[in-house]
């Protein structure tokens, strides 16, 4: 219990003689999220125009949506299915997003995962402006359902984590893969040695 933030701080109190418990706590950032919630929409709006992004998902419990999930899953159970339609899953999608000289961190929890929450973002992007750079790496749930909206990037230090791994499996096929990926992080290594400018190391 001591590893989430507000536990940690009441056993804190606690220890202090002052006992805080987590629960107040809990109690006072809600009604402090719902004043800060004001600056959600202008915020989101202006990450929408950035030119480079990253998004990525955590796992998260959500218990209303938990009951939700219940609900789901008796209901597909009671038409002889066992896994329902809908998405189950709960994620908290962190959104990083240069805009300009300024990054813009934009964190959410529900039931879409990155992919939709980056969909969501783009919606509202200008019309005009040219396409940015979505960095992530290669899982479906990074997937927009308009792809040719950005230009991706998939992260290159996952990919060869993952040939690294099954290297045992196909050998031959794995080195081929991580010797040309070598080559791009020697070319990287490189540009940042020199120093050379974004459009530099592009060219």
């Amino acid at each position: 219990m001591l590893g989430w933030p507000l536990s940690r701080l009441a056993a804190y109190h606690a220890m202090l003689g002052v006992p805080g418990p987590d629960a107040t706590q809990w109690e006072q950032i809600e009604a402090g999220g719902d004043c800060a919630s004001k600056v959600w929409a202008p915020m989101e709006h202006e990450a929408a125009q950035g030119e480079r992004s990253l998004h990525d998902d955590t796992a998260v419990r959500i218990l209303a949506l938990r009951q939700g999930n219940r609900a789901l899953v008796a209901a597909a159970q009671a038409h002889g299915v066992s896994t329902p339609q809908d998405r189950t899953g709960m994620h908290t999608t962190a959104l990083g997003v240069k805009v300009g000289e300024h990054p813009a961190i934009l964190y959410s929890s529900s039931r879409r995962h990155a992919g939709a929450n980056l969909q969501g973002l783009l919606d509202q992007r200008a019309a005009g402006l040219a396409k940015p750079l979505a960095l992530a790496d290669a899982l479906a749930s990074k997937a927009l359902t308009k792809e040719a909206a950005v230009i991706r990037c998939h992260c290159l230090a996952h990919g060869r984590r993952k040939c690294s791994a099954l290297a045992e499996v196909c050998p031959h096929a794995c080195q081929v893969v991580l010797g040309v990926m070598s080559q791009v992080f020697d070319h990287d290594e490189q540009a940042r040695k020199e120093p050379r400018s974004p459009a530099e190391r592009l060219g």
